[in-house]
């Protein structure tokens, strides 16, 4: 029965110092996530945002983001617009050219033919 108390105290013992093992590590833990928060804070400051307030701030974000988004897309619309118009004067040009051209043969063609019946 002697045995019985002196496991019992030597499974207290490692039982304990387990448990102060893992507060140790803990704490370390602890200490690596305050530094990390600290960091965070820093960064949100370094933007310009108020760490106490930085759920308004992210939403305030988040809405002129979709501002920013939204003109971009009208203006990418405008753009695609534009370049339909740009692609049709290109059309009419080069058909005017054809025009043109087709004018000054038929030109030509009348002019040696006035100079034939002058002739």
């Amino acid at each position: 029965m002697k045995e019985r108390p002196e496991q019992e105290v030597s499974h207290q013992i490692t039982k304990s110092n387990s448990l102060l093992q893992e507060i140790l590590c803990l704490k370390e833990e602890m200490k690596g996530l305050k530094c990390t928060y600290k960091g965070l804070v820093e960064q949100v400051e370094a933007a310009g945002l108020n760490p106490s307030c930085i759920g308004t701030s992210i939403k305030s974000c988040q809405d002129e983001n979709l501002r920013l988004r939204q003109m971009c897309e009208l203006e990418s619309n405008e753009k695609e617009v534009l370049l339909k118009k740009l692609e049709n004067m290109e059309e009419l040009l080069k058909k005017k050219a054809a025009a043109k051209s087709t004018l000054s043969d038929t030109n030509g063609e009348l002019e040696r033919l006035c100079e034939k019946l002058m002739s």
